[in-house]
């Protein structure tokens, strides 16, 4: 499991933090904080093992335990009807949009760069079979 685990890290987060630091270096370091953002929301949901750490204790991981609930609830009313692209962007897509809402700023829609990012990752996953992602 652990070396599951860390080929999932290495191929993902690695990639994503690198990107964040160039995008940080090159522009306001806060464009790299809604990237890291809206990848690592539906980066979170597909970690190995951590559904079955939260299971064990839900109070524990409080926040994380309410954000796989609605993640959950999202994909049991909308993922037939939809495809899961859709239901996986929903929440970092609300995220950029209530922040633009509060701050009328733009930078916000790095998150939706972010996101898509992970599905770029998502993508390889399944196209050259690593089998990281669990679903």
């Amino acid at each position: 499991m652990k070396e599951k685990l860390r080929k999932y890290y290495f191929y993902g987060l690695a990639p994503a933090i690198v990107m964040a630091i160039l995008i940080g270096a090159g522009t306001d370091l806060i464009f790299a904080c809604y990237f890291m953002v809206g990848f690592s929301w539906p980066y979170s949901f597909y970690t190995p093992n951590l559904r079955a750490k939260i299971n064990e204790n839900p109070s524990r991981l409080s926040f994380i335990s309410l954000s796989f609930q609605c993640h959950d609830f999202l994909f049991e009313k909308l993922g037939t009807k939809v495809p899961h692209i859709i239901v996986r962007g929903v929440i970092p897509c609300a995220f950029a949009l209530i922040n633009y809402m509060i701050a009328f700023d733009y930078r916000c829609s790095m998150s939706l760069v972010g996101f898509f990012a992970f599905e770029i990752f998502y993508y390889i996953d399944k196209k050259r079979n690593l089998n990281l992602i669990e679903v």
